[in-house]
């Protein structure tokens, strides 16, 4: 609290300083925001990937004729322990995939380990028609995008402004402040020894 003692400049800067931490707390506030609806886009993406990949897993097992148990029973001769309960659950993409469990698999299929990345789907359109539809999706997800980024970059630079001018008003307090210290004080005149002498004779004068 401030007294009316305290000079303009201070009371000026302290209201300056309240702003500044209304600003600062607003902006984190924007940018959780933001992080929060980015985090949850990005987990949606890659939990696709662990699904898609789940897939491939039924894809190849399919492909050699195995069946859920035989498949079980081939990861288990090289340490990995599984039943067939739990390779329909990996291939309905109910239980997550380990990254070792993908290497084990790629050596139980006879496959490099990329291979299980980025082999294709069976059933996967890649005519033209899908191609068209892909692309309008993109087209449409980067418009939608560059409207959050256009917002971002609108919002840091408003933030920046609205910094950049109480920047100025603290830099301006802070000169006032510093005039108001080294004003000095007005100073009685001192008389010079003559005058003092001259006072001196004019006040003992007698009057003829």
């Amino acid at each position: 609290m401030t007294t009316s003692e305290e000079p303009e400049w201070r009371v000026t800067a302290d209201k300056d300083r309240e702003l500044l931490v209304l600003l600062e707390r607003e902006h984190a506030e924007k940018m959780a925001e933001v992080q929060a609806e980015h985090s949850t886009e990005m987990r949606r993406i890659l939990l696709d990937h662990e699904r898609v990949l789940c897939q491939k897993v039924a894809q190849l097992r399919e492909e050699r004729g195995w069946s859920q148990a035989e498949l079980a029973k081939r990861l288990s001769a090289i340490g990995f322990e599984m039943h067939q309960t739990t390779v329909a659950k990996l291939e309905a993409g109910k239980r997550p995939l380990r990254v070792a469990e993908t290497f084990a698999l790629a050596q139980v299929f006879g496959l490099p380990p990329l291979a299980m990345f980025y082999m294709p789907v069976t059933g996967d359109d890649v005519g033209m028609e899908y191609m068209r539809n892909r692309l309008s999706s993109l087209d449409e997800r980067l418009e939608e995008y560059s409207e959050r980024i256009l917002r971002m970059v609108e919002m840091f630079a408003k933030t920046y402004a609205e910094f950049s001018a109480q920047r100025l008003i603290v830099t301006d307090n802070i000169r006032r402040a510093a005039v108001e210290q080294t004003i000095p004080e007005p100073a009685t005149r001192s008389l010079a020894p003559e005058e003092a002498k001259e006072g001196d004779r004019g006040e003992h004068q007698e009057t003829p």
